[in-house]
């Protein structure tokens, strides 16, 4: 049976590498960071999350921090599955093997 991960749409990708490479730099990442760090609505990137949870690529762990003492919405952190990280290795190495198909990298 193919897995999900090889079925990612291009916002799936995007997604998973922002938070691959947020959580790398060891930041915090939230729904509304990515949403405005690619430049994609709060309605796209939040159906788009739920989509990549039940597909297990992703799982959401709210902040332990006391929402009233920092005066804003309690943030829901994301965190890539090991699921996630093959999704995005995989569609990395197709996106690299179309490129140099296409003679746009060697």
């Amino acid at each position: 049976m193919p897995s999900n991960r090889n079925k990612l749409t291009q916002v799936q990708y995007e997604i998973l590498v922002a938070i691959k490479a947020d959580s790398q730099n060891g930041s915090n990442v939230y729904g509304r960071k990515i949403a405005d760090d690619l430049g994609i609505s709060t309605y796209t990137i939040y159906n788009t999350l739920e989509r990549l949870e039940k597909l297990g690529l992703i799982y959401k762990q709210c902040e332990k921090e006391d929402s009233t003492t920092v005066k804003r919405p309690q943030r829901i952190y994301l965190y890539l599955t090991q699921e996630g990280e093959n999704a995005l290795s995989e569609r990395t190495d197709a996106n690299i093997k179309c490129a140099r198909r296409l003679g746009l990298l060697q």
